[in-house]
């Protein structure tokens, strides 16, 4: 032979103990997890066209590629695979398994069933077709909140939604401090007091919780969220002509939510950061938690204040003030909150509301006590309410327990 045949004989040797030691340095690199470092190994040694079993390296290749989750390329190498020996079970596995990451559930399982009838002995390809087919598990929703109000974003609503706050305590405050008789004066501050606790309200679930969708996640989101909650009682004080027990918890949300979104401003210049600081100190704990947020005793107190509220409309109904429209409706707004804490809780009395109920009913309970007859009728009411807000069974129809709202 001529020197130059014997030369491209032994280079192509040494090419071919480079490509099987380039395989064997990716094949070690794969069992120690160093899927990148193995993927260059493969590709060193795919350099070599004349290596033994292509095929192979192509396969491996794939495999790192979907450690990496780099999909596509990893289909691409087992196409490869498939192209240069169809007759291989592996490589149609590893063409399914990559075309099932890229969604292509049909071409993916096409691709085990072709593995698994050119080996039946492997049980694999058939179980991982299956998880293609098989519908994933539902995941169990997210546990309710009722114990914090909602984050706004700051954005452009937010200097609107800041100016509304401020009317809206300018209201309650000029309704709190009138001291005509005049009905209608007193009706028309209401009113408008109450109208801006409205539009308050409807701004922070835009904000809050954005443009309303008819979703599950958008109405579980709204109503275990008690700043969005109290939508619904500020638009059932419109039914009334006045009401300051019932303006009160209104208030005393309306003061710590603008107070957080003050901080918030705040906290945006560097100038003025220290201030908000200095804020988040004088409020923490009452109004403000050590972040900024509204605190959650806040809701705790204005529980209370919504329970006295509800009982004071119930004492109204004996004097020329009553207004028994009002008193249903408000009532079941405090029922559907109390079902929304027990949800919450899981079938338990636990919640802020419910500690309101608790505080006020053992002060009547001591009051009561002292009669007889009336604490044997306050105990039947008391299990007759507790039956209202008390959870279907498992399995159980429910019952209808509100017939308004």
């Amino acid at each position: 032979r001529s020197w130059a045949a014997i030369s491209e004989i032994a280079a192509a040797r040494a090419a071919t103990m480079a490509a099987e030691e380039a395989a064997e340095a990716g094949r070690a690199n794969y069992k120690n997890g160093d899927y990148k470092a193995a993927a260059l190994c493969f590709t060193e040694a795919l350099e070599d066209i004349d290596a033994e079993d292509t095929h192979k390296l192509y396969s491996n290749r794939s495999a790192c590629r979907m450690h990496l989750q780099d999909f596509k390329g990893a289909k691409e190498d087992a196409e490869s695979c498939t192209a240069l020996k169809p007759s291989w079970a592996k490589g149609w596995a590893r063409l399914g398994a990559a075309q099932g990451r890229l969604g292509e559930i049909t071409e993916a399982v096409a691709s085990y069933e072709k593995a698994r009838e050119l080996d039946p002995t492997c049980d694999e390809y058939e179980r991982e077709a299956a998880k293609l087919v098989k519908p994933p598990p539902r995941r169990p929703p997210p546990p309710l909140n009722t114990v914090a109000m909602a984050p706004e974003p700051f954005g452009a609503l937010d200097a609107p939604h800041l100016l509304v706050r401020v009317a809206c305590l300018a209201g309650v405050v000029v309704y709190a401090t009138s001291f005509t008789t005049d009905a209608a004066v007193l009706r028309l501050k209401y009113k408008s007091a109450v109208r801006w606790a409205v539009l308050s309200a409807l701004l922070h679930a835009y904000r809050a919780h954005g443009v309303p969708k008819l979703s599950a996640d958008y109405a579980r989101r709204l109503f275990t969220d008690p700043h969005a909650q109290r939508l619904f009682g500020v638009l059932i004080l419109l039914v009334g002509s006045g009401s300051l027990f019932g303006l009160i918890p209104v208030a005393d949300a309306e003061v710590a939510a603008l107070l957080s979104q003050l901080v918030t401003r705040l906290r945006r210049n560097v100038k003025t950061r220290p201030l908000s600081l200095k804020l988040i100190a004088k409020c923490e704990g009452a109004v403000l938690d050590g972040s900024g947020r509204v605190a959650s005793g806040v809701l705790r107190r204005c529980s209370l204040f919504e329970v006295t509220a509800a009982l004071v409309l119930l004492l109204e109904l004996a004097t020329p003030r009553r207004n028994p429209i009002l008193v249903l409706l408000y009532w079941q707004y405090l029922q559907m909150r109390c079902l929304l804490e027990r949800a919450t809780a899981g079938g338990a009395a636990a919640g802020p509301l419910h500690e309101a109920f608790f505080a006020v009913d053992a002060r009547i309970v001591v009051v009561v006590a002292r009669v007889p007859l009336l604490a044997k009728g306050y105990a039947k009411l008391t299990k007759l309410l507790a039956r209202q807000v008390a959870l279907p069974e498992k399995g159980s129809k429910p019952r209808p327990r509100c017939s308004i709202m």
